[in-house]
């Protein structure tokens, strides 16, 4: 997939938007890091903060200090280039009020450039932090375990509460395929995992189409079930092999790492939260809250992502079978209305739906990965979904599976 001609641009689409990536350069390839010198060269950056966990900070840390002191060594007249650094303690780091505070406190008062060393919080942490402190940023990706890098929004959990949060895209995205390689499998099958429950956004798209008239985009649609179709071939082949050493190696990681911006990058352009319903997103980001809630360990975004996609494409099964009753939907008129139009284009509903793969299939993909797909596997009971279902149907997703299914009161089934 050719990233290059989506970056550091505007595309006018023909879904009659302008679609725009400030992003400036994305490097995946051995060496990556690398590449920090000649950037920092090139921006004469002379403040440099960088955040890190424990972990990301062994996998990358050393290697960056190296790069900043050949930036600085590479000017004909040695320049002084001041570095500031956070490495979080915390085991359980979540982006939240408490780690915002930190980085903003321990920020210089006049840098001009900030690195993050991580993946999903990292990432979600340093976009924030560097749009408030208005620098250029980038992130060092520590392992391919999910397609926010790409993206223009921070997942902020805000009163212990997940929220998107418009931050802005990373300047530079660097992809060092020997650090990846070295991720924990888990991670990356997370990423994996990630791409597989594109398919449930997809459909979504095609349903908030046909019953909310809203604007979509080909473009961006193309881009995702690309992104999405490398990965179930990748994983495809691999169906069986109980090592799972294909989750470390370099043509693969390759494979998933680009799949996951592009997937980040189409999402953007078709809206991310603000215009897209992403039922899959927003079930697992409620699964995590109970998590965070009953204070038990973290539920790994993937895991989320990997058990909503088996639940979400189940209840689309359900609902191309079943009639709406509408006794159990009388007070909301408005959803009777957007129903009703679903049930005038019931063929078309039903032909999107069946696009889906069947829920066995992706079962198959997500034993491969070694990812849970079932409730009991990741400590959930069935209140506990339903809950997280009526949560995440008031939530930011549009009327994909949650809405026409519950709205309707169908929801006990589950």
């Amino acid at each position: 997939m050719n990233y290059t001609d989506y970056i550091n641009k505007d595309i006018q689409c023909d879904c009659g938007r302008l679609h725009s990536s400030n992003i400036r350069e994305i490097i995946i390839k051995d060496n990556a890091i690398k590449e920090l010198t000649a950037i920092i060269e090139r921006n004469n950056y002379k403040s440099i903060y960088i955040a890190a966990d424990e972990n990301t900070w062994k996998a990358a840390g050393k290697l960056i200090l190296k790069s900043i002191e050949q930036a600085a060594r590479g000017t004909d007249k040695r320049r002084e280039i001041k570095i500031t650094k956070h490495i979080f303690k915390d085991n359980r780091l979540v982006a939240d009020e408490a780690a915002i505070a930190t980085l903003l406190v321990h920020a210089p008062s006049e840098g001009d450039f900030v690195i993050g060393i991580g993946a999903g919080t990292i990432n979600d942490l340093c976009k924030l932090i560097s749009k408030r402190l208005k620098t250029d940023y980038a992130i060092v990706a520590t392992a391919p375990s999910m397609d926010g890098f790409s993206s223009g929004i921070s997942t902020l959990a805000l009163n212990a509460v997940k929220t998107p949060v418009i931050t802005k895209q990373p300047d530079y995205i660097l992809c060092d395929l020997r650090i990846l390689c070295k991720a924990p499998k888990h991670m990356t099958a997370s990423g994996a995992a990630v791409l597989l429950g594109n398919y449930v956004t997809l459909t979504d798209l095609g349903i908030a189409e046909l019953i909310n008239n809203e604007t979509y985009c080909r473009e961006g649609e193309n881009l995702i079930r690309k992104s999405t179709e490398a990965a179930e071939e990748l994983i495809r082949k691999h169906i069986g092999d109980e090592t799972r050493d294909f989750l470390q190696d370099k043509r693969n990681i390759k494979i998933i790492m680009e799949s996951l911006i592009m997937s980040g990058m189409a999402k953007g352009f078709i809206g991310e939260f603000i215009l897209m319903p992403q039922n899959v997103q927003c079930l697992s980001t409620y699964l995590e809250m109970l998590f965070m809630q009953e204070e038990k360990q973290i539920l790994p975004y993937g895991a989320g992502i990997a058990v909503s996609t088996v639940k979400l494409i189940k209840l689309y099964g359900k609902i191309k079978k079943e009639k709406p009753d509408f006794e159990m939907a009388k007070e909301n008129i408005n959803f009777k209305e957007k129903y009703a139009i679903l049930e005038e284009n019931r063929e078309e509903a039903v032909s999107i739906i069946s696009a889906l793969p069947k829920a066995d299939y992706i079962k198959d993909l997500l034993k491969a990965l070694d990812m849970p797909y079932k409730l009991k596997h990741i400590g959930i009971s069935k209140k506990n979904l339903k809950d997280s279902i009526k949560y995440a149907d008031n939530s930011v997703c549009g009327h994909g599976a949650l809405c026409v299914k519950l709205e309707v009161g169908k929801s006990k089934s589950q």
